[in-house]
């Protein structure tokens, strides 16, 4: 025995459901930058207790004109950081020295990110 048709208004739920929760699925415009910043930012979180990373630190800027990362952990980096064990990390004294770029990059006449990244790029 066939089943009935929905009904015209559940379909209308559904698809008002879905619509809602297309930002959910869609990363609410995370980039790609800005996505492996957080999940590096996690990792050394857990790796550097003293390690104050700003809410401001994985959002890029410029939207899609940017052509270059913005954010206090490169993208190119976010791999090796979040593939390195906390001793590694240690070793390479990452922890002060990203403590070091975020405190750079909010000096009022302080270097660009860009600068900094080609200063100290953590994953040396």
């Amino acid at each position: 025995m066939p089943k009935p048709p929905r009904p015209p208004r559940r379909r209308a739920l559904v698809a008002a459901f879905l619509a809602a929760m297309a930002p959910l699925t869609l990363g609410f415009d995370l980039d790609r930058g800005e996505l492996a910043c957080e999940r590096a930012a996690v990792h050394l979180q857990g790796c550097c207790p003293a390690l104050v990373l700003p809410r401001w630190g994985c959002i890029q800027e410029g939207g899609c004109e940017r052509e270059t990362d913005g954010t206090v952990v490169a993208l190119d980096e976010s791999d090796c950081l979040r593939e390195a064990s906390c001793d590694e990390l240690a070793a390479r004294d990452v922890c002060e020295r990203l403590a070091a770029r975020v405190r750079a990059v909010q000096e009022i006449d302080g270097p660009t990110i860009q600068a900094l990244y080609e200063e100290d790029w953590l994953c040396d």
